[in-house]
């Protein structure tokens, strides 16, 4: 991993173990103003009607939002696929949803626009974008990855309280079907938009206070990008070929219990992001949100593996889940998942460089023990366990906050 120092923190990045708990800070009160859209068209309307907020005026680039919207599989950074741009659509769009908008006054009540709904002759989709049930039978292990992940074929489920979901509290999913290359960096060329994910109650809420958690840190989403969740598999990894390296061992993605989470579109992106890549890691401004991104998604999943636990086969996306196959017996704070985290994380708060790991995981958790009881002022041996949990638990708040 390439090694690219930190910039030195803000001078308020310091531990402070009496800081208000980051579960108090209140979110933005224009999350509040509108309701929640239930249909494709609804957020077509409302993400038209926030960007014309947020002073965006020019028709072409609001129709090519609203579009990218209605026809998900069709719309990236990029079109997908050029050839499959229909001009009619695209104008049917720009008058039903994009004229309207542009119509409205300062200080009209957008109500009547964002719950009409089109007669569409030729675009648009209407599906719910809530919560629904998808309980699944008995699936084979061969049929995720379209290929064999287990040195012994495997069967999985049935799963009943699995869920299809589309869109978290109105934050859409994007699976990447396509990365490109730009500048020096990961690309999204193709994704689509919508992609249905499948996992349990405790990922979904998970999910849900992670989007909360963003915002509440200044950092709202305007999509999630992924990679997939439930996936009848193994532990399979690749080799330098791309060839499929077997494992007798469960994914959790068997269970319903993870997501994999490729990055993330802000609402407001920085200048020259305009998605926040994990495979990107290795260059600073990106690294710098990536590291807030996470220690959010810590504050709401008990395990995350990241690009620094496993810099070959995790270097492009951040594993969530719940430990449910052994029960959470694993999920400790200062375990093999967690302890390089720590150490990037206290280097951090601490203005000093991205530190050297350790070749093997094990030897890392002393000197993650030694990171947390510098920043909370202690000798390690005068941290007991619930020390390090109010300790680690802090030191999440104070990244996730950032330089805000």
């Amino acid at each position: 991993m390439a090694g690219h120092a930190i910039p030195r923190p803000h001078s308020d990045w310091a531990l402070d173990l009496e800081a208000e708990p980051l579960s108090a800070i209140a979110l933005d009160d224009d999350e509040h103003e509108l309701p929640g859209p239930a249909s494709f068209e609804g957020v077509a309307r409302l993400s038209v009607w926030s960007a014309i907020r947020g002073g965006e005026r020019d028709a072409n680039a609001l129709t090519n939002l609203a579009y990218g919207t209605l026809l998900p599989m069709r719309f990236g950074d990029h079109f997908c696929s050029r050839a499959e741009v229909g001009a009619r659509e695209w104008l049917e769009v720009r008058d039903a949803i994009v004229v309207p908008a542009l119509r409205l006054e300062a200080g009209d009540d957008p109500g009547p626009y964002l719950r009409a709904r089109t007669r569409w002759r030729r675009v648009g989709k209407t599906d719910y974008l809530g919560v629904s049930a998808c309980a699944v039978g008995k699936v084979s292990s061969a049929s995720c990855w379209d290929e064999e992940t287990c040195t012994t074929p495997q069967t999985c489920g049935p799963i009943p309280d699995l869920l299809c979901v589309r869109a978290i509290d109105g934050v859409p999913f994007e699976y990447v079907h396509d990365f490109g290359r730009a500048g020096g960096l990961h690309t999204v060329r193709c994704a689509e938009r919508f992609r249905q994910q499948k996992f349990d109650r405790a990922v979904h809420g998970a999910l849900r206070s992670f989007v909360a958690g963003m915002a509440g840190v200044g950092l709202p989403l305007a999509a999630i990008l992924t990679a997939g969740s439930f996936c009848c598999r193994c532990m399979a990894k690749r080799d330098g070929k791309g060839a499929v390296i077997k494992s007798p061992s469960k994914s959790n993605h068997m269970f319903g219990d993870a997501i994999d989470v490729t990055g993330v579109r802000l609402r407001q992106p920085a200048a020259g992001l305009p998605a926040v890549l994990v495979s990107n890691h290795d260059h600073g401004p990106t690294r710098a949100v990536l590291l807030r991104v996470e220690a959010v998604l810590r504050m709401a999943f008990p395990v995350v593996l990241d690009f620094m636990w496993d810099p070959v086969h995790h270097d492009d996306h951040f594993h969530c889940d719940f430990d449910k196959q052994h029960g959470g017996r694993g999920v400790t704070v200062l375990g093999r998942a967690n302890a390089r985290f720590i150490r990037a994380a206290v280097a951090t708060v601490t203005g000093q460089p991205w530190p050297k790991f350790e070749r093997a995981l094990d030897d890392e958790i002393p000197l993650a023990r030694a990171a947390l009881a510098r920043a909370a002022g202690r000798a390690p041996g005068d941290l007991d366990a619930t020390a390090v949990r109010f300790t680690y638990q802090r030191l999440l708040e104070v990244i996730a906050r950032g330089r805000s």
